[in-house]
């Protein structure tokens, strides 16, 4: 394990778009579109309001060329996140963890052997029997 910490990434788009007089998503749209980067509105709509959990480097390029600045100034790193210590520290007793629950599995059908024939008609739904019609009067 390392003994580097993690650091947690921010997101200040919305703050970047205010410092640059683009008071909307519709805005900032525009002029990615006038810069030859295509995405969605909607797209667009939730990465201005919350953290996006991954970000395509193209998309990045393209905020820094409308919004400016560098990188850091989109995503500051916001602080340490430190990771728990496998051992115990100072002498404190550590009490074990529960174990967790067992994933419920789903029961599947036997495979059918390769031997027994397949209907190519079959289509793995339920058997169907056709019904008489009676003729028109």
């Amino acid at each position: 394990m390392s003994d580097t910490p993690n650091i947690r990434l921010g997101w200040r788009l919305r703050v970047r778009m205010a410092e640059n007089r683009i008071p909307t998503a519709t805005e900032l749209k525009r002029r990615l579109d006038a810069i030859g980067y295509d995405i969605t509105s909607a797209q667009l709509s939730r990465i201005v309001d919350e953290r996006p959990a991954q970000v395509k480097t193209a998309l990045l390029e393209a905020l820094l060329k409308v919004l400016g600045g560098t990188l850091d100034d989109l995503m500051p790193a916001e602080g340490r996140v430190e990771q728990p210590s496998s051992a115990p520290q100072g002498g404190e007793e550590v009490a074990p963890s529960p174990a967790p629950a067992a994933t419920p599995t789903r029961k599947r059908k036997p495979a059918r052997p390769a031997s027994e024939a397949v209907d190519p008609d079959d289509a793995g739904g339920p058997r169907v029997r056709p019904f008489s019609v009676p003729p028109k009067k």
